[in-house]
Formats: C-alpha cells, structure tokens, sequence
C-alpha cells in the first residue's frame, strides 16, 4: 500500500510566517496602552508669566523624562519650567527620531516656531506613531497663517500618523481668554487659558476656546490598534507546524 503523506511547508516559509506573526503581536504589545495628545495652537502661551502653567503641568503629569524635539527655541520657558519647577529630566534634541531613541522618553514634546513647518520623514512619522501607541504622551506646540498651507499640512500629517482627529485649520487674530475649561485631565485645578492670535483646532476635546467657539487648546485620549482577531490561531498554527516537522526530522 502506498504512503500518502501531506506536503508540509518549506522550513523558509514557515520561519516567514513566524516572523510575520512575531511582528504584529509585537505591535500590539506596544499597542496595549493608551497614550494622550495635547494639541496648542499659539505658540505664545508658553512664555512664562502667562498664567497657563497650570495647564502645562497637568500635561507633564507624572512624566519625568521629557523631550523636546527639533526645537525648543521661544518655548525656552518652557522646558526651564519642567526641569526646574517640576525636576524633570528635560533633553532637547535635533536628532532624527527611532523608535529606540524615543523609548527613553515619556512626554514628547512637538514644537515648531511660528509659521515653521514640521519636517518628520516617514520613517519617524512611524517611531512617533509607536512612541504614543506604547503609552508615551504627546504635546504639540505650532501656529501659522491661514494661507500657510505647507506648515498647517506638516502639523495636521503628524496629528494624523498618531490617529489624532484634531486638526489645524484658519488662524485667528484675536486674543482670548477661556475661564471655563472643559473638564478632563489636563484641566483639573486650572482657572483659565489664554492665547494671542491661535490657529482654529477641530476634533478631539475642546479644553479651551473663544467667544465664537474657535478652540486654541485642544486633548485626545488615543486608542490603542486592537489585536488581529486570527493572530493568536496563526501562531498556534505556526507553532504546530514546527514541532510536525521536527517529528519528520527525527
């Protein structure tokens, strides 16, 4: 009588696969935590003596390694104030962004002087993606004119990469002052928040706007990518698949 005997796959294939599964739940390994973005759009809020410090203390938590990336510039005061008001290690950096360099962060910190566009590749799009979906917080400083539409794309490409819905649209050049902040978590024991001439910010949580209803300070919990629902079979499947072979082998 004949062996029948099923074809089982290549060695190759199989190590393919098994690097294909260790990839995605890696992944969603780092997408088990829920990271938050803070997103303001005047880049002047951040002088000190402009009452918003509360507000950028609850966004600094209990953070205690912060990074400011491309440029800290007019947002001195700033990075001064969590290193010596709060004791943060603070580190300000030009460097291009990995997922390996931004590990040993936990706030991140966007900035970009007036009218300045954001000049992230693709490549640390991807780490800064990683870095939030890992539980690693964001704050985004930027503001430019209406008819800057490369600065406001750049700003809106990064929201985007994180899956923000907030987005920058018309700037408004007009002063404001909220003293009735929406509630959430990087409003609590804070008064007000204020701003001179500021980009309109849509989506996510409306913390601080104007008169018109135009918001300057915006917040957004992200969601963590759930898990592939056939990934834990494939690598059971996976699994097998080597140990039959092996058998073979033997």
């Amino acid at each position: 009588m004949p062996k029948f005997e099923v074809p089982m796959p290549r060695a190759s294939s199989i190590v393919a696969l098994a690097a294909a599964a260790i990839l995605s739940m890696g992944l969603s390994a780092r997408q088990a935590d829920a990271a938050s973005i803070s997103v303001v759009s005047d880049v002047n809020t951040v002088q000190n003596g402009s009452g918003n410090y509360p507000i950028f203390s609850n966004i600094l938590g209990t953070s205690d390694s912060v990074l400011f990336s491309r440029n800290v510039g007019q947002f001195a005061d700033l990075s001064s104030y969590y290193a010596t008001t709060h004791g943060a290690t603070v580190t300000s950096s030009s460097a291009a962004l990995t997922g390996l360099f931004l590990s040993g962060y936990d706030l991140l910190v966007l900035t970009a002087n007036f009218g300045s566009a954001f000049t992230y590749t693709a490549s640390e799009l991807l780490a800064i993606a990683d870095f939030s979906t890992a539980g690693g917080d964001i704050l985004m400083i930027a503001e430019a004119n209406t008819s800057d539409t490369a600065s406001l794309d750049s700003y809106n490409s990064v929201l985007s990469a994180v899956g923000s819905s907030i987005r920058f649209s018309d700037r408004i050049a007009a002063s404001a002052n909220d003293t009735a902040l929406a509630a959430s978590d990087i409003s609590a024991i804070s008064d007000s928040f204020s701003a001179v001439y500021y980009n309109n910010l849509t989506g996510g949580r409306s913390i601080a706007r104007d008169g018109n209803g135009n918001t300057f300070l915006a917040y957004e919990r992200l969601s963590p990518v759930p898990l592939p629902a056939g990934l834990p079979l494939l690598a059971a499947a996976l699994a097998s698949a080597v140990v039959i072979r092996r058998r073979r082998a033997a």
